[in-house]
């Protein structure tokens, strides 16, 4: 899995619960001017791997992005 989303009515709560389980730190993305969104960088990575946005419901999806170069090779 290379990117997630977790959508939440209460950000706030979700951010101290990921980083308290996970380890995750949370950066303000200010490209996002819809709604409060943190991307969330998991231990080790220098970028998000994902995020939080405030929804009315929970939500949670993921989007299989791959960063290998041969593909092929990888799954043989």
């Amino acid at each position: 899995m290379a990117w997630f989303e977790i959508g939440t009515a209460d950000i706030e709560a979700s951010k101290a619960f990921s980083a308290g389980a996970f380890g995750w730190n949370h950066l303000h993305d200010t490209g996002v001017t819809s709604r409060p969104y943190f991307a969330a960088v998991t231990p080790g990575a220098e970028c998000g791997s994902g995020g939080h946005g405030t929804t009315p419901q929970p939500t949670w999806w993921e989007e299989p992005l791959s960063t290998i170069q041969d593909m092929p090779f990888a799954l043989a």
